[in-house]
Parts: C-alpha cells; structure tokens; sequence
C-alpha cells in the first residue's frame, strides 16, 4: 500500500510537473517579453538558411525557443523600429540566406522606411552572394569581413530530369499535361527540357536579372557593364570587393558593434525574435479597426493541416486555412482579409477548396490577395476570386496549367523479384494502379475528364477576372510571369509588397488611407499549453522526424529550378 501511494504521489507530482512548469514559463514570456528593448538599442537581424514568408507549424524543438526568423516578422520589426523611439538604428547580419526578389524587395520596402525616419541600417556578412548583396544594398553602410569574400556567380538553373533513371529502372510514365509550358511534368517524361520550358525559363530570368542590375545601379553604382565584369571575375576576396565598391568597409562583427555602440560600454541591441514580441499597439501603430492576415505557404496538399512532408517539405493544409477564413468571415470585428501566399502549387483539390472559401469570405467582407514570392498554379487558383490581387512586381504567377497521371512501376517490382496477382471487377477499377499503363480507352477518359476541368478552371478564372475564356488561355498554357508581366497580362491588380496590400484592404473597408488598423494573424500563435492541452506532441515529434530526414537529405535550394515531386493520381496544378 506504501508503495502504491509513493507512486501516486509520483505520478501526480509529474503531471504537475508537466503543466505547472510550461505555464510558469509562458506568464513570464507574457510578462516580461513585450517589455520591450532599453532606449539606445539597436534592432539585429539575422537571415540564414531559406527565408520562410511565415512561422512553420511547431516542431517539438520550438516549443521553448523561438521560432526560425520569417519574412513577415521581419517587415513587421521594420516597420516597429521606423517609429519606436527606443531603436536607434538597424544591423542585418546576413549568413549565406536565400529568397526570392518578392521578398527581398518587401525587406528592402522597410529598410527604406526606417532609412526616411531618420535612422541608419547597415548590413555586415562573412561572405556576401549576390542575394545577400542585392538585399545590403537598401542600406546605408555595407560591411565584409576582412577575410570575407563576395560570390557573384549570376542566375543559373539546372533542370533535373529522372526519365533516364526510370527507364533503367523499368518504370514507365502516365501523366496527361495540359499546356505546353506547364514544365513540372517534364520531370518524368524527358530527358532534357522542352523548348517552351526553356523559353519560360529565359524570359523570368531575363526579367529579374533586369531588375537585379537596376537596384545594384541605383543603390551601389554598379551598371550592366559593372555587373558582367563582376561575374566574369567570379570571386572577389575582400580587398578586391572593397575597391570595386561592393563593400563600403571591412570590420568584423564586434568592431562593427563597437562603431555602433560609441561610448557606451557594451552594444545594446534586441534580436528579432525578441523584438516580435513588442506588439504594434505599444509604439502606436494599431487602432480600433482590425484587419485579418491569412498565411499560406509550401507545397498545397489535397486536405489536412499544416505540416511537414519528407518529399516535398512544407505543405500547406486546406482544413487548416478554410477553418481560418471562416472565423475571419465570421469575426465581426475583422473589416478586411489579406490572404497572403507563398506557394507554387500543388493538389487541384487542395486549391479549389481554398478558392471556394474565398469566395464565401468575399461574399461579405473585402479579400485581398497578398503575394510574397509565388502564388502560382493552385496558388492562383487560391488567388483569383479575390475582390484584388497585389504582387510584387519581382514575384511569380501565372502557371495556369494542369498535369495528372501515374507511375507504372511493375517492371521495377519484377526486377526486385516482387510479383503480383490481379482481380479487377470493372474496366476502370485499377485505373490509377501503379501496376499498369493507361489503355486507350482510359487514356482517352483521363484525358476527357482533365480538359473538362481545365476548361471549367479558364471560365471561372475569366468570369471572376472580368475577361474572356480566350483572353485568359492566352496567358495560360502553363506559362509562369513575374508580377510586372502578369499586371500587363491581366492576372494581378496592382504591384507592391504587403503594405500596399495593406492600403487597398483599407480602401475596399472604407476606412481613411491613414486609419491605423491592429493585424490579426492566422494561424493563431499556439503556446506549449496550447499543445499539451490538444495533445498534438505525437504528431510533432513526427513533424519532427520528418523535418530532420528532409534537412538531411536535401541541402537548402539556392537557386535553380526546384522539381516538383507528387503522389501519383493526384491531380496538380
């Protein structure tokens, strides 16, 4: 009996445990983290690896760290640190990170507003690329150091293709495209890139590199000819970058805090992640007037929340956001929804239950679409049915195109010695088994029933854009534009970052250009509690597992062309 009691004791002493302590830990967070920095700080920044548009869903080593720094909290700081008083300047620290221009440019929109303020923003690299270096340039003072060195290589894609494998392999490919640009397909099918797919390539790259010499020009001095002899030299190591004029200075890190510090004893900085937890309201820049933010970014799955996949990364989960659009819808204090994107695509399932919540949303308060680097393909089946669509000039759209298929992978069965036997009670029941090819006759079903829904996809995209079906095939076929490209082509509204979003959510509200409004964000922010309560720790420690394998086995994509890798007899676009 005494020990039975010595164990109850035990056992009830760990609950305690379990709860108290994670509770303890959140109140002081509450408390004390929105304290905000000490007068004279300045904001650091620190960019590495792959710059996420939003936080990830929760993995069990976030639980009592902060998240990895995303790109909204990052323009949220900005835009903070333009106004709190206690902020004396900006430092980027820039690690070898990756992003798109979209991104980029809305980081750049910030530096620019905390420059008109009146305060200074330097950016300090061990080493610079060029999109750490396209990034540094917005800011006052650029800094290497001493024995950093600069990598301009220029914009490059390498297209991979696995047909040669499969044929090795004996696995024969299904798959049914629709438009001649709608490359993704190409993965499976060939062997090397079809001229349309090189074309959509070469246009976007012409685009942003257009773009990208223009801002070193006008930020740096560096023109056309400066950045072709740049690249054609490859490396500068630090000396040589300095009299190039890519650098304005080469300091380690603690001589640049030094500089920045002046006659205090110590630098007084606020991480990022420290600083997110100051909340607009504290330095005056929310007001009564609430305007809801709906994030959505990775690979679109066919259902389910958000997670983690060790084939494709992050995915975004349909449930997840149509449950926030509705409590958007249904919060009577929300006036206006930015859905803001990040994604190039994924199940058409997926998107078409997201665009039909959309529209249910519009239905009764104005929807603007945001997009931070791409919302293409089912991204901009998400997008279309909004009231507006804002794109950064720099961002991607379009790819309004369609693939479906699968993957006959007997004779790799049968090369592994695996054999199977087949009952089938109807002509179509193994229709997408990946033990047989299509015969004509479903060949020529599949086909039937993928241009129907294209086509049906065309109309709504025509009727919702105010356009004729022709009119939108024209610019679909699978082709991919930047946001500049697709203004001109109809498919987006206006170009610009969040914050112009932001201004045209104010309008379709009715509210004054100058009315400030508090950002409602989704998904909610979710403690420990939150997750002990919901007993959701079985599936992050899987998340977990899963993020690891694909950290292991697939290095952070810094440029190129990424594959798209899919469940067969999934329908994407």
């Amino acid at each position: 009996m005494l020990a039975f009691f010595r164990t109850f004791v035990a056992v009830v002493l760990a609950i305690a445990f379990c709860v108290i302590v994670p509770t303890l830990v959140l109140v002081a967070v509450a408390v004390l983290g929105d304290t905000g920095p000490r007068d004279d700080s300045w904001l650091t920044i620190r960019l590495n690896g792959g710059l996420l548009e939003y936080y990830t869903p929760p993995t069990l080593s976030e639980l009592f760290d902060d998240p990895r720094t995303c790109l909204m909290e990052v323009t949220e700081n900005l835009e903070k640190a333009a106004v709190d008083d206690r902020i004396t300047g900006v430092i980027f620290r820039l690690d070898g990170f990756a992003a798109g221009l979209g991104k980029l440019d809305e980081i750049r929109a910030g530096i620019r507003r905390v420059r008109d303020a009146g305060k200074p923003v330097y950016a300090h690299a061990e080493s610079f690329g060029e999109t750490a270096l396209y990034l540094a340039s917005e800011c006052d003072s650029v800094f290497l150091a001493p024995n950093g060195e600069v990598y301009a290589f220029g914009r490059a894609a390498q297209i991979e293709h696995l047909k040669g494998t499969f044929d090795l392999l004996d696995v024969t490919p299904n798959f049914h495209a629709i438009g001649a640009y709608k490359s993704a397909v190409e993965l499976f099918t060939r062997k090397q890139s079809s001229d349309e797919a090189i074309e959509n390539v070469t246009w976007l790259f012409d685009e942003l590199d257009s773009a990208y010499v223009r801002v070193l020009d006008k930020n740096r001095g560096l023109d056309a000819g400066d950045v072709v002899d740049l690249r054609a030299r490859g490396i500068l190591r630090a000396d040589d970058a300095l009299a190039a004029g890519v650098v304005d200075g080469l300091l380690w890190w603690d001589e640049l805090a030094d500089h920045c510090r002046g006659t205090d004893k110590h630098l007084a900085s606020v991480s990022s992640p420290a600083y997110a937890h100051v909340q607009r309201r504290a330095v005056k820049l929310a007001g009564r007037d609430r305007i809801a933010v709906v994030h959505a970014q990775g690979f679109v799955a066919a259902n389910g929340d958000d997670r983690f996949d060790t084939v494709v990364g992050l995915t975004l989960g349909p449930d997840r956001i149509v449950d926030d659009l509705e409590d958007a819808r249904e919060d009577d204090s929300v006036k206006a929804v930015i859905l803001r994107w990040d994604t190039g695509g994924g199940a058409t399932v997926g998107g078409d239950l997201i665009a039909h919540a959309v529209q249910r949303l519009r239905d009764e308060k104005p929807v603007v679409v945001s997009v931070a680097d791409v919302a293409a393909s089912a991204g901009y089946t998400m997008s279309f049915r909004a009231n507006r669509i804002v794109c950064p000039r720099n961002g991607i759209t379009g790819s309004i195109g369609s693939l479906t298929g699968k993957l006959n992978v007997r004779g790799l069965y049968e090369k592994l010695g695996i054999t199977h036997d087949t009952i089938a009670y109807a002509p179509n029941a193994l229709l997408f088994s990946e033990l047989t090819d299509f015969t004509p006759e479903q060949w020529d079903l599949v086909a039937r029933d993928h241009l129907a829904t294209y086509d049906r996809w065309i109309a709504d995209i025509a009727d919702a854009r105010g356009r004729t079906p022709e009119e939108i095939e024209a610019v679909a076929g699978g082709r991919v534009w930047t946001g500049g490209q697709a203004l001109e082509r109809g498919l987006v509204d206006d170009l610009g970052t969040f914050w112009q979003a932001l201004d045209v959510a104010r309008e379709l509200a009715d509210l004054d250009p100058d009315t400030k409004v508090d950002l409602v964000h989704y998904p909610r922010e979710r403690s420990a509690l939150d997750l002990l309560r919901s007993g959701e720790i079985r599936r992050l420690s899987a998340n977990e597992v899963a993020h690891g394998v694909r950290r292991a086995l697939t290095a952070e994509s810094l440029g190129g062309i990424r594959s798209l890798a899919w469940e067969p007899a999934v329908r994407v676009h």
